[in-house]
């Protein structure tokens, strides 16, 4: 789902702010809802009246009430921005999520990345070997002009952050609890930097508190704002691992830095590389990886090559040569307007990887996104093809 042309009223913000605090809803289901209404207000004012809505929907939204204006005014007055799903505004990035946050919420003078941008990660008990390598890719890879995203943690998160503002360079920290958090206390300083000069982002309400629960959550965030996720050290569960596997669901690169053989904080990097994710030793390792795909939009690797492979036989592929996915996406389309939902139908095959599809063709201009929900083919289609 693309950005609208008009920035969200107040009455679609208090909506969304509405929604996303419905329990036992989620990120996932009010994505269908606001997919198939075409807005948050619209869930609200014909939700619970709507026949063909399962039962569980029209029940949870029966009571669920728009956010009270003094609340937004309130975020405002604080210096607090909010993107809303749907709305223009919110990263188109995002949308690659079968579960993107139906809100967000900013605070800082930086914008959220469109395009080159890398996550930075790694273990909160980071060696000496480890701080100095996160140190020198953020810092390079800001220096190039780089947004460097990480997850405001001890350790590897935190040298990241601190290398990209010392490069002078954009850094987007992403948080598991609200905004009036800053944990670990260890960082308060840094918090302040990046509030200062950088962007930090939550789901979370301002109130909400740190959870255990929720540093998984924000790690699909970290993945999908960036054009890579870069693993600096992990041990053989660290949280770091989980935001590699939300990069690789929605099809971003993932690179490891080796590390000493025998640390506990090598296991997990080992296992990427063992896995085949590329190695990174420096910050032109990653800018030399995109120097061929910068022309347009760097979030594209699912759909790189679908443009010559039907060349040969008008825009349809040779009968031994396999459709590729957004192949697939664009003979859909060619049949008439469909939703993201039909589109799923119709190809049967893993969420995260066709909504990532639709979304990178959309960003390519190949197909758009009508006022109505349903994706259409644009002019730019048959050039393609």
């Amino acid at each position: 789902m693309g950005p609208l042309s008009v920035a969200p009223s107040p009455e679609e913000v208090a909506a969304a702010l509405g929604l996303a605090e419905v329990p036992r809803l989620g990120p996932a289901r009010i994505r269908f809802l606001i997919d198939r209404f075409g807005s948050a207000r619209a869930v609200l004012a014909r939700g619970r009246h709507d026949a063909d809505l399962a039962p569980f929907f029209r029940r949870r939204l029966v009571s669920v009430r728009p956010a009270s204006r003094s609340r937004i005014r309130r975020l405002h007055d604080r210096g607090v921005r909010l993107a809303v799903y749907g709305s223009a505004g919110y990263p188109q990035r995002l949308c690659h999520l079968h579960d993107p946050p139906p809100v967000l919420y900013l605070a800082g003078p930086a914008a959220l990345p469109t395009k080159r941008a890398v996550a930075v990660v790694g273990t909160r008990r980071a060696t000496s070997y480890g701080r100095r390598l996160a140190r020198q890719i953020a810092g390079g890879l800001a220096t190039a002009g780089w947004s460097v995203v990480s997850g405001m943690a001890r350790g590897i998160d935190g040298t990241a952050h601190a290398a990209a503002l010392d490069a002078d360079g954009v850094t987007v920290g992403v948080l598991g609890s609200g905004l009036d958090f800053e944990y670990p206390a260890s960082n308060r300083a840094l918090y302040r930097r990046v509030r200062q000069a950088g962007l930090l982002t939550t789901e979370f309400a301002p109130a909400v508190r740190p959870a255990p629960g929720f540093f998984p959550r924000r790690n699909r965030i970290i993945a999908a704002l960036a054009d890579a996720v870069v693993v600096v050290q992990a041990g053989g569960r660290s949280g770091a691992l989980i935001t590699a596997g939300h990069a690789l669901d929605i099809g971003r690169e993932v690179l490891a830095v080796p590390g000493p053989v025998g640390l506990a904080a090598s296991e997990g990097v080992h296992a990427l590389l063992r896995d085949g994710a590329a190695v990174a030793t420096s910050a032109s390792d990653i800018i030399d990886l995109f120097s061929g795909r910068m022309g347009a939009t760097p979030d594209r690797p699912t759909t790189e090559g679908s443009a010559t492979r039907g060349s040969a036989t008008g825009g349809r592929p040779a009968a031994d040569v396999p459709e590729t996915m957004a192949e697939q996406v664009l003979r859909r389309l060619s049949g008439g307007p469909a939703t993201a939902d039909e589109i799923l139908r119709a190809l049967d095959r893993p969420v995260p990887e066709v909504l990532s599809v639709i979304g990178s063709l959309e960003l390519e201009g190949i197909l758009r996104r009508e006022a109505d929900g349903r994706y259409v083919l644009s002019q730019r289609a048959g050039a393609r093809a």
